[in-house]
């Protein structure tokens, strides 16, 4: 295999301008894929150097020429480096891949012969108030006034899980739960009440808040979940803390939060009915024997889904549209991690030619350290993948039309918004703490389509977090801001020279 030693200039972080410090790196070629071009041009080279990015800072940088399938320019190209959100546009072509665009998810309340009413998930990412309540007004329309039976709510049929990612202190709005029954994004508001504690928006009977006056909380933890086996929404504050007036809290039990919005949706149309139960998976057919379907409420199509997913970064529909779509993939009821596993390999078999090597994911949404993989193998991914076409007979999409467009959509709204880069440049942003990627396609000045991909880490830093030590937030904010900064001066240079 051949390789090429390359000596770059990069200032030193703590001492003067005028000084800096010699590194050596070998670049690794492989075989596979578009020819390679010059690794490192002098202009990357200068604005490399004069990045000023935080020493230990692992860049991965690469662009391919789409109608030559050439590698133009890479640095560091097939290190594995963590790319945070930008994992979603290999997540999201796999799932519009397997499921189509015109594909949706199904929540359907029946009621048995018992009186039984039963709320059934099906993983809907998107079903919120407006879908319960065209529900319940499914069951006010039909004069029903009083459930005669017990109302439970199944989460059999898609699989759960309290958290996407295993890090952070447990109170990370962002880091929701999953499940069959989802509603708020899975979150949920909590407000400071008189008498200086907290209450939920809505007010829930399940949901908990109360002062943890002898309570350890974690460097950098406001809330603390009280873990336990009845599906309640405990959380624990302290009054030598300060929090704003309205706070938000991740749902851990997203059915039965869901379960629980749609019994107080029920009771606002005068509708009686008991407290949710959970449905035990041995008593399914017990309890759907005789039962008649009442209403059935559909999800938007999969592409809105993905649309909405890319440009607004959504954790929660990436992680379900990847779960459904690995389910239909195996024939299997799927973990997250199980499902990332199937992806990965769905890849590998579709696009034998690009060179994978170490590609790692452990969930679809990037929120992990743990997805990582090369700036050339993301490049070369999207040169191939762009003009995908996702076809039903209602509709036909290209991949292409998902990725946010600089000037219109997002961050690139904000900060691409140079009259010559508008409406040029298609891509996704990703961001962590100490982890900050870009990749996606632009047409340069020479009217010549580009794949692109650049992101950059500082993995000792991400390590302690991921471990659960403090790091400063400005540090993290200034290693993006930094970032951020660099890759659109790449960018503009890209755009001018190619």
């Amino acid at each position: 295999m051949p390789f090429r030693f390359i000596t770059l200039k990069l200032p030193m972080v703590n001492c003067c301008w005028h000084k800096i410090f010699l590194f050596t790196f070998i670049l690794f070629s492989i075989g596979a894929g578009p020819q390679l071009g010059p690794a490192v041009s002098p202009s990357l080279e200068r604005l490399l150097a004069h990045s000023r990015l935080a020493r230990g800072t692992s860049l991965g940088i690469a662009i391919v020429d789409i109608q030559a399938n050439q590698t133009k320019e890479e640095y560091n190209s097939n290190m594995p480096l963590p790319w945070a959100s930008v994992s979603k546009m290999l997540t999201l072509h796999y799932a519009l891949s397997i499921l189509g665009p015109q594909n949706t998810f199904q929540t359907e309340l029946l009621m048995n012969d018992k009186g039984d009413l039963i709320l059934k998930g099906g993983g809907d990412p998107s079903l919120n108030t407006d879908g319960l309540l065209n529900l319940a007004l499914s069951l006010k329309t039909e004069g029903i006034t009083k459930i005669s039976g017990r109302f439970f709510y199944d989460e059999n049929n898609f699989h759960n899980q309290s958290e996407i990612a295993n890090f952070g202190v447990g109170d990370e709005a962002y880091n929701q739960s999953i499940g069959a029954l989802n509603s708020y994004f899975n979150r949920i508001q909590v407000v400071r009440s008189s008498g200086n504690g907290f209450r939920s928006v809505p007010l829930l009977p399940h949901v908990h808040l109360g002062e943890g006056e002898k309570t350890s909380f974690a460097p950098g933890q406001r809330f603390k979940f009280l873990e336990n086996s009845e599906q309640i929404e405990g959380w624990l504050y302290s009054n030598g803390k300060r929090y704003d007036a309205i706070e938000e809290l991740p749902i851990k039990h997203p059915s039965r939060f869901t379960a629980e919005i749609f019994a107080d949706l029920l009771r606002a149309m005068q509708i009686q009915v008991s407290a949710p139960e959970f449905l035990p998976s041995e008593k399914q057919n017990e309890l759907y024997k005789n039962a008649k379907s009442l209403a059935i409420h559909r999800s938007i199509p999969t592409f809105d889904l993905a649309r909405s997913a890319m440009e607004y970064s959504n954790n929660l529909y990436t992680e379900a549209m990847l779960i459904k779509a690995a389910r239909q993939d195996t024939g299997k009821n799927v973990t997250l991690k199980e499902a990332a596993t199937a992806m990965m390999a769905w890849h590998k078999v579709n696009a034998p030619k690009i060179p994978w090597g170490d590609f790692t994911m452990i969930n679809g949404s990037g929120l992990t350290a743990e997805n990582r993989f090369g700036a050339r193998t993301l490049a070369e991914w999207i040169s191939s993948a762009h003009l995908t076409k996702f076809s039903s007979e209602a509709a036909s999409q290209y991949y292409w039309a998902l990725l946010p467009m600089a000037g219109e959509n997002s961050w690139l709204r904000e900060r691409w918004n140079q009259p010559n880069i508008a409406h040029r440049l298609w891509a996704k942003t990703g961001t962590l703490d100490f982890v900050q990627s870009m990749a996606g396609i632009f047409v340069a000045r020479s009217g010549k389509l580009y794949a692109f991909s650049l992101t950059a880490t500082n993995l000792a830093d991400r390590e302690k977090l991921d471990k659960g030590e403090q790091m400063p937030q400005a540090r993290a904010a200034q290693f993006g801001s930094k970032a951020k900064g660099l890759f659109m001066d790449i960018v503009k240079d890209w755009y001018e020279r190619f």
